[in-house]
C-alpha cells in the first residue's frame, strides 16, 4: 500500500510512477549452498567453531531436527587462549535466547600454563541439564571437531552446518563471496594461514 496516493502526486506536479510488474521469484538454486551460510567441506567447519566466536546451526540429516550454538571466547582472552564458550538458542529471539551449556577447551594448556584436559565440559551453573538433547549433541559433536579426520567426517555424513554470516574467529560481519563461503573473513584467514 504506497502512503501517498498518486492524486496527491499529481495535484503538486510531481510524476506518477507506474506500478511495477510483478516479479518472478528467483530460483530456488539462489537460495541453496554457500551464499546461505552452508558450510559443507569438514574443514571449513572445523575452522570456523575453532574460531571460538560465532553462531552456527547444525540439523541432523537422519531426523531433520537442528540446533543452533553461539559460540565466543572470553571477554579478556589471547591468542593463547584455549576456551571457547557454548551456549544454546533456547526461545524465539535469535538474538538474545541462548542458554549457557559450558566450556569447550581447544588445548591442554591455557593461556597461563595451567594443565586442563582439552575438550567439553557442561557446566553446574547451566539451566540445561548433561541428559538435554542440545548438551548430549555439544558433548558428541565438539570432541569430534577437535580431532578433525575421519572423526569429523563422520560427523560430516550426520549432519548438516550452517553459519549466520559473521566471521568465526573474529565475529565481523562476512561480505567477501569466499568468506562467506567459509565462514572466516579475508584478515582471519591469514592469520590461521
Amino acid at each position: 500500500m504506497d502512503l501517498i496516493d498518486d492524486d496527491v502526486l499529481a495535484a503538486f506536479g510531481l510524476p506518477v510512477e507506474a506500478p511495477e510488474a510483478p516479479r518472478e521469484p528467483a530460483p530456488i538454486a539462489e537460495y541453496t549452498g554457500a551464499l546461505r551460510g552452508e558450510m559443507r567441506d569438514p574443514e571449513t567447519v572445523r575452522r570456523y567453531i575453532l574460531g571460538g566466536h560465532g553462531t552456527f546451526t547444525a540439523r541432523s540429516l537422519r531426523t531433520g531436527s537442528r540446533l543452533t550454538f553461539r559460540l565466543s571466547r572470553p571477554r579478556h582472552s589471547d591468542a593463547g587462549d584455549a576456551r571457547i564458550y557454548v551456549r544454546v538458542l533456547t526461545g524465539p529471539e535469535n538474538t538474545a535466547d541462548y542458554t549457557w551449556l559450558g566450556t569447550f577447551r581447544t588445548a591442554d594448556r591455557d593461556w597461563r600454563g595451567r594443565t586442563y584436559a582439552a575438550g567439553w565440559t557442561h557446566s553446574r551453573k547451566s539451566d540445561i541439564g548433561e541428559s538435554a538433547p542440545s548438551a548430549r549433541t555439544v558433548a558428541w559433536l565438539l570432541p569430534r571437531v577437535l580431532r578433525g579426520g575421519r572423526h569429523l567426517d563422520a560427523v560430516m555424513e550426520q549432519t548438516e552446518f550452517w553459519h549466520e554470516g559473521r566471521c568465526g574467529a573474529c565475529g565481523r560481519k562476512l561480505t567477501v563471496p569466499e568468506s562467506i563461503k567459509s565462514g572466516i573473513g579475508p584478515v582471519c584467514a591469514g592469520r590461521a594461514a
